[in-house]
């Protein structure tokens, strides 16, 4: 059982942790412990997530009140990467679009990921393909979408599996090519049009 976590966690968590790792080895520490710590802090905090995704589209809504009433905006655009913009359409489904003018995903699993069935926790399990949660979330997918939904995606993800799940039959769905999941947040290309779309949303917002 704990091969079968750590085979999780080099698979979906490596990259975070080993940049931790990577500081604690620039500081001295040995490489094999910092390895280690890596791998033990990977799974504590996943150990820790159990059911933690159910509570983040409430305190995303929470979060997005706070911003609109310390700037006085009444709209935001809301960009997610990975979970998280499984995270904003969940919050489209249950606090509605009132407050959203354009959700923009990086890297989405919209439809799952193969890898997901590795993970631990319920959000891990939130993740794997035909998962009640994800077909909730997807029931009204090739309905109009009540607001503009952006999927920014690679062909080349390395975490979503198949690539194509990342794909959305309502968004206005972007591939790029020669990036990986994390990388999307690196690249200058993906960067570019991911400015382009916010100033898009922006002009949606009412003035």
């Amino acid at each position: 059982m704990l091969a079968r976590y750590l085979i999780a966690l080099l698979i979906l968590e490596l990259g975070l942790y080993l940049l931790a790792g990577a500081w604690l080895a620039s500081a001295g520490v040995p490489i094999a412990l910092c390895l280690v710590l890596a791998l033990l802090a990977a799974i504590v905090l996943r150990l820790l997530q159990i059911g933690l995704m159910f509570a983040l589209a409430r305190q995303l809504a929470d979060e997005i009140e706070r911003i609109c009433e310390e700037t006085q905006a009444s709209q935001v655009v809301l960009v997610g990467h990975s979970m998280g913009g499984l995270i904003a359409r969940a919050y489209l489904r249950n606090h509605g679009v009132t407050r959203v003018a354009r959700v923009i995903t990086l890297g989405s699993p919209h439809h799952g990921s193969a890898l997901a069935r590795l993970a631990i926790g319920a959000d891990g399990a939130q993740l794997r393909p035909g998962n009640p949660w994800l077909a909730a979330l997807n029931a009204t997918e090739h309905a109009p979408p009540r607001v503009p939904i952006v999927s920014l995606f690679t062909w080349n993800d390395n975490f979503v599996a198949p690539q194509d799940s990342a794909i959305l039959a309502h968004a206005t769905n972007i591939p790029f090519v020669g990036v990986g999941h994390l990388t999307l947040l690196f690249s200058a290309a993906v960067a570019q049009r991911l400015y382009d779309e916010i100033r898009a949303g922006a002009t949606r917002l009412p003035s």
